[in-house]
């Protein structure tokens, strides 16, 4: 399931429940080991092919307009960062999957991360990086980056998960839910029941 597929689930019953979700996915892209053609498949919303030439490794503006060339069909958008890295993010939550990673010099690579500015925006410890995962071309070329869903009531609401793997934390949730932002106050007054596929 993505951050979106469980916002929608909740938003559905908010007027039983009194609460409402949102979600957002952020993805980080940098460290392109060398000029050259790379390719991948971006899907978030839907599907889109990117090819782009590089001539600097350290500057990716062209990747990022390519990117942003088809946000129509995927939903997501990319913005460069001070130091020449890209944002992916995906304002409605869907996952950024990015596939079939190429470039045209034999083992070429791109590093990605999880990126979750919550973590910077409520003054937490860390930079909201994940580990990188390096995509190589002819080897690991693939990565999907699932996204964060914030719980929000004017009350105090309390959670209760179902999920196929067992439910041992409040937030991170196996590989199912990346994370869960609630917001203050939450006491367990009562329940809401999510059954997350």
């Amino acid at each position: 399931a993505s951050a979106f597929d469980i916002a929608e689930m909740i938003n559905d019953v908010t007027d039983t429940v009194g609460v409402s979700a949102t979600a957002y996915t952020m993805a980080k892209l940098d460290t392109l080991s060398e000029a050259g053609t790379i390719g991948f498949t971006l899907s978030g919303l839907d599907s889109a092919d990117i090819s782009v030439s590089i001539s600097d490794p350290d500057d990716l503006t062209d990747l990022r307009d390519a990117i942003n060339l088809v946000t129509e069909d995927t939903g997501i958008t990319a913005a460069l960062g001070d130091d020449g890295e890209i944002y992916l993010t995906s304002t409605d939550g869907y996952n950024i999957v990015i596939s079939d990673f190429t470039h045209d010099e034999t083992g070429g690579t791109i590093k990605t991360y999880t990126y979750n500015n919550f973590v910077e925006d409520n003054g937490d410890t860390g930079d909201g990086l994940g580990t990188a995962i390096t995509l190589t071309s002819g080897g690991t070329d693939s990565v999907a980056i699932r996204g964060y869903t914030t719980l929000v009531s004017e009350t105090s609401f309390g959670v209760d998960f179902t999920t196929a793997a067992s439910a041992t934390a409040f937030v991170d949730i196996d590989a199912e839910l990346t994370n869960l932002s609630i917001s203050r106050p939450v006491t367990k007054t009562g329940s809401l029941e999510m059954t997350i596929n």
